[in-house]
């Protein structure tokens, strides 16, 4: 590997990054994203080695800044490491542990527990986000010494490798964060104080940057290269079809199946509402295909029967069956876009199909959740679901219709 080959080195397109490996020294590599940013790395497997020892990957820093023959010491160092049955990212880990502060402990302690009173729904994302970037950041200096520049840098370098949705939570938990700290006088003020995320360009709207719908024949395609017997394709398709958010969907668990409704507690939702949530029959027929676990009540659980996880994995495997099915790239939440459009290309009044996305005020809920409401709402799901089996392949047809069923128009009151 040389300078030359390092400046060819490309991310193709709907990869999530490439690595360039060197011949020298086994285990170093040039990892390039879409965004044209490359970063210097060593993967080696944690001592002893063999098989069944996990796979590390240490960053060696950014190409742009970093000299070849630097980062390569690096890399060599870094194998003498391993051969002497060190692990140079472990090391790495000791070292930022070290770097934990007290000030940062108490503080970061003392709004978990304001979250926890106030019953924040996302406060375990939140705190875990904080403890695993922010901590680094601040190092052991006081918390009132951070300044902006460090915080966007962390911003921008998630960004750079195509994870905006961590950049998103980042931004917005640092800023919620120092706020908190500044209301109760532990910092003079919040360094975020000002700072906007950039608006989103013409060219990032027509390329789709703000998300989009996926149209009728991209549905096709799309289940088509899906495969009904696969739990996580089946994932995919009751996202589609129920137009749930992610994380909701995917810890829907059996005992919060009620007959044909979906009951999302408050813990789940990101507003903290109760939300009931309509199942048409195609619907009920996805969850019935799947394997009840002893470990789990879960529907669609990830690795060790807990909740799934690792999506930024999960979605870079979601391109590959949408470039295999010749669809533009689509995020999961663009699946509950698709489901919105849906309803309205079905002609369902507004004020039914955001109810359908549980988009509605708190003092409200009752009031829209009486059994008029509800049968709309119930109506509009099988709408939907019965045009997405309008538009399965004959696989997916036979998953989600009973023997000898047929495919039915429903009429849908405004």
């Amino acid at each position: 590997m040389n300078q030359a080959q390092i400046d060819r080195h490309e991310c193709p397109a709907g990869e999530r990054h490439n690595i360039l490996w060197s011949d020298e020294v086994t285990g170093f590599g040039c990892r390039a994203y879409p965004t044209g940013r490359k970063t210097f790395i060593f993967r080696y497997r944690e001592p002893p080695g063999g098989r069944a020892a996990s796979v590390r990957i240490l960053k060696l820093g950014d190409a742009k800044v970093i000299p070849l023959r630097v980062a390569r010491q690096l890399a060599k160092e870094a194998a003498i490491q391993v051969a002497l049955g060190e692990s140079p990212a472990a090391k790495r880990d000791a070292t930022r542990a070290d770097m934990a502060n007290a000030p940062f402990d108490e503080a970061i302690g003392a709004y978990e527990r304001s979250l926890k009173r106030r019953g924040v729904v996302r406060r375990a994302t939140a705190i875990s986000t904080l403890k695993n970037r922010l901590a680094p950041v601040v190092g052991r200096r006081p918390l009132s010494e951070v300044r902006l520049v460090e915080i966007v840098r962390v911003i921008e370098g998630l960004e750079d490798e195509g994870r905006d949705g961590a950049a998103s939570d980042f931004r917005k938990f640092t800023s919620a964060f120092f706020s908190f700290l500044a209301a109760r006088g532990d910092v003079p003020a919040n360094p975020m104080a000002g700072y906007r995320r950039p608006r989103t360009t013409r060219s990032e709207r027509l390329s789709g940057g703000a998300g989009r719908a996926l149209e009728d024949e991209e549905i096709k395609r799309l289940m088509k290269a899906l495969k009904p017997d696969a739990p996580f394709d089946q994932f995919i398709l009751f996202l589609l079809m129920t137009g749930q958010r992610r994380g909701e969907t995917a810890m829907i668990a059996r005992p919060q199946v009620e007959g044909d409704v979906w009951i999302i507690p408050p813990a789940h939702n990101k507003a903290g509402h109760r939300l009931r949530v309509p199942l048409a029959a195609p619907a009920l027929r996805l969850l019935a295909r799947q394997p009840k676990y002893e470990e789990t009540k879960l529907y669609f659980p990830g690795r060790f029967s807990g909740p799934m996880s690792g999506w930024a994995k999960r979605q870079a495997g979601l391109n590959e069956c949408l470039a295999k099915a010749d669809i533009a790239p689509v995020t999961f939440h663009d699946f509950r876009r698709t489901f919105r459009t849906g309803l309205s290309r079905l002609g369902i009044a507004t004020e039914v199909a955001e109810l359908c996305l549980g988009h509605v005020r708190a003092d409200l809920l009752e009031a829209y959740d009486r059994d008029e409401q509800m049968a709309r709402r119930r109506a509009a799901h099988d709408a939907w679901a019965a045009h997405l089996v309008s538009l399965a392949p004959g696989g997916w047809k036979a998953a989600l219709l009973d023997d000898g069923e047929k495919i039915v128009s429903i009429e849908v009151a405004g």
